[in-house]
């Protein structure tokens, strides 16, 4: 099954020849943690900084994809997902 054509909304062309566009989309989904959502930051000793981790999408496949590895790796089944309208 092909993907649909998506609807642009808004297109900007960039000095450096590249092109964005703003896209439509239906629903956005985002990763819960306990039925709330949540943000997720990894850090090692050894860095300044944090490093933090993408938990919204568009597409319900990937976040359902991103709760299922959460909840491996940290061995509970807590992670889901919460659509967003």
């Amino acid at each position: 099954m092909a993907r649909p054509t998506a609807k642009i909304l808004r297109t900007a062309s960039l000095d450096d020849g590249s092109t964005w566009d703003i896209l439509h989309t239906d629903s956005y989904y985002v990763v819960t943690y306990q039925g709330r959502p949540c943000g997720i930051r990894q850090h090692k000793q050894m860095s300044l900084g944090f490093k933090y981790m993408k938990l919204s999408y568009t597409n319900l496949g990937n976040a359902r994809a991103q709760a299922h590895r959460l909840n491996k790796k940290f061995a509970c089944n807590d992670f889901d997902v919460m659509e967003v309208i």
